[in-house]
């Protein structure tokens, strides 16, 4: 059994995303297996409140660039009070600043081991100081998927060894279709669509409205699919990020110009993601850059929905064209057209995919599976770091 220790985890985002999901659901996770588990935000975050809420000790710092001295000195107080293990950071600022806080001489923290994480194919930077916070800066560095993990390898040179892919897992007690009223969507959405009739199929999109997600390549997509398809309705599920409803309104017109607006509802943040897909006949996750392997694509596949995105980030590794769903160039509306109208067009072939998807997820990506390899990375890096020894992520189970 694994010896309990003490983690903290720092969020510089004051967004309410799938990153900041996964740090909750990974918490919740060791938390299960005894392990002590706390948690530095900002205190404008989403996720702040929200893990208070969830049972949490919670630390409120600032975290407003990378050389502020407030939270790198209130991070150490933190880390020494509290006896903390490990530091599992999330974002660039916090990165920096947990880097700083314990690896600057004479700071004593020199046995606290620091883990990474990355959650977003955003390419990091080569130049020196990048170099030095995922060098010296910290101990390991996870990602969630291996894509990601390789491009760390190849376009920046990193050791192999001290990365490991750890994608974020599915609690599948809570998305299993057998679980879940497949009716309830469909009744909450008709008071934003009052004609919405029982024999259209939802496809959705679970994402929050940001421009990476490719939201308005579907919305150029819709005329081609309903040509085909003419009763399908689009429901687009997810929260506007603050400072961003330009891009609602900009969707909407675009809608609108291509005479599909009356078959496209925007129902707004949902958090009971289970019943909403429990409603969708297929699920769609247009982005078009900087993602990870994310979650709305293994929550989907987990409930044995058909499901369609693209070549980005690690997303090929959950949704395998032919095999899982089907897969397409980012950007490019008339294939994300013909692979929509596909699901409905072969309803057998379609079937076959979700179910391998769904098989997939519950034998790779489970919560479970997620514990696991965090607490390998983390075991890892503390007794690295302890013994002064040098860490191998690339050996043993689960590698």
């Amino acid at each position: 059994m694994q010896t309990p220790f003490t983690i903290l985890h720092t969020e510089a985002s004051p967004g309410w995303g799938g990153q900041e999901h996964r740090i909750l659901a990974e918490m919740t996770a060791l938390r299960a297996r005894g392990h002590r588990l706390l948690l530095a935000a900002r205190p404008d975050s989403g996720i702040l409140p929200r893990a208070e809420h969830a049972g949490f000790t919670v630390f409120p710092l600032p975290f407003r660039h990378r050389f502020e001295l407030a939270s790198r000195s209130g991070l150490r107080a933190v880390i020494r009070r509290e006896g903390v293990a490990v530091v599992n950071a999330h974002s660039a600022i916090d990165g920096w600043i947990a880097a700083l806080a314990t690896r600057m001489p004479g700071t004593g923290l020199g046995r606290v081991a620091v883990v990474r994480t990355r959650h977003l194919s955003i390419a990091v930077g080569r130049d020196p100081c990048t170099r030095w916070v995922y060098g010296r800066g910290c101990d390991a560095v996870v990602t969630t998927g291996e894509a990601l993990r390789q491009r760390l390898i190849d376009h920046n040179r990193m050791d192999g060894r001290r990365i490991a892919s750890v994608p974020t897992g599915v609690d599948l007690s809570r998305f299993d279709p057998a679980q879940n009223d497949t009716r309830a969507l469909r009744a909450s959405l008709r008071p934003l669509c009052p004609d919405l009739a029982d024999d259209e199929p939802l496809v959705g999109t679970v994402a929050m409205l940001r421009h990476m997600k490719g939201h308005h390549v579907l919305v150029e997509a819709m005329p081609a699919i309903l040509q085909v398809h003419p009763k399908l309705r689009f429901v687009f599920i997810g929260e506007i990020p603050h400072g961003q409803s330009p891009i609602r309104d900009r969707i909407l017109a675009r809608a609108a110009e291509l005479g599909v607006a009356n078959r496209l509802i925007l129902a707004g943040y949902r958090d009971d993601i289970p019943a909403v897909l429990a409603g969708l006949a297929a699920v769609v996750l247009p982005s078009i850059k900087d993602e990870g392997v994310p979650q709305g694509l293994t929550q989907a596949l987990a409930m044995a929905r058909p499901c369609v995105s693209t070549t980005v980030g690690a997303i090929g590794e959950v949704v395998r064209d032919g095999d899982t769903g089907w897969l397409i160039p980012p950007g490019d509306a008339p294939a994300l057209a013909a692979a929509v109208a596909a699901i409905f067009s072969d309803p057998g072939e379609a079937r076959r995919r979700a179910g391998n998807g769904q098989a997939l997820i519950r034998r790779a990506y489970s919560t479970e599976a997620m514990a696991d390899g965090m607490e390998r990375v983390f075991s890892r890096a503390i007794a690295a770091r302890r013994n002064a020894t040098a860490l191998d992520l690339a050996t043993g189970a689960g590698s």
